[in-house]
């Protein structure tokens, strides 16, 4: 639930996604990785944090070389405007509508709005509470593949060791696995290919179904 004063900077903060913390665990500080846009209505609402390049620019470059049959641009009525102070109650939205939000560069997610009422006597009355998150997707996560007991901490890519992949290891038996005793990682000569592709990434869950 969102108030209709808030403002699309304080819905986006509201939005948890894995992405969001593998960038925090990865530690990266490129400004263009924590920007994001609210897709609505044919206005790319923008967030663009020290400068950022907005990530709507290469799709707007593009909407003015797509023409109709007359030489006419075909997206002309595409715009973009920053989400900063842009209030909920400002915007121009159809129930039920497929909207989009974008993140992390290329990370999208499907944005709905499903409903539009005043606030009554059993909503919570605290408006510091707002955005509330009112439903979470189901979430599972996967075992650890060296002792089938604790859950995963990393998925490892292109692991010759490994039996599948991607693989999944907890802290421990990933270093044990994967890590000579002066804690340099085991390579194996026989295979530079699969050495090259070697990529270890934080793992934090599953949705339910996946």
């Amino acid at each position: 639930l969102v108030l209709g004063s808030q403002t699309l900077v304080q819905l986006k903060d509201s939005i948890e996604c894995v992405t969001d913390k593998v960038i925090e665990d990865k530690g990266e500080a490129s400004p263009t990785f924590r920007a994001a846009y609210f897709f609505i209505e044919g206005v790319f609402y923008e967030y663009t944090p020290n400068g950022a390049k907005p990530l709507s620019q290469p799709i707007l470059e593009w909407a003015k070389e797509v023409k109709d049959g007359d030489g006419a641009p075909l997206y002309a009525h595409l715009k973009s405007q920053t989400m900063t102070g842009m209030r909920i109650r400002d915007l121009h939205i159809r129930l039920g509508q497929h909207y989009q939000y974008c993140h992390a560069i290329d990370d999208r997610h499907v944005l709905i709005f499903s409903d539009i009422r005043f606030i009554h006597d059993q909503d919570i009355q605290y408006l510091g509470a707002y955005p509330l998150v009112v439903y979470l997707a189901n979430q599972r996560r996967k075992k650890c593949a060296g002792c089938g007991f604790e859950y995963a901490d990393w998925v490892v890519y292109g692991d010759y060791l490994s039996v599948s992949n991607p693989a999944f290891y907890c802290d421990v038996c990933h270093n044990l696995f994967h890590n000579d005793a002066q804690g340099n990682r085991i390579t194996d000569d026989r295979n530079a290919n699969l050495n090259s592709h070697y990529r270890v990434l934080p793992y934090f869950h599953d949705e339910a179904g996946d």
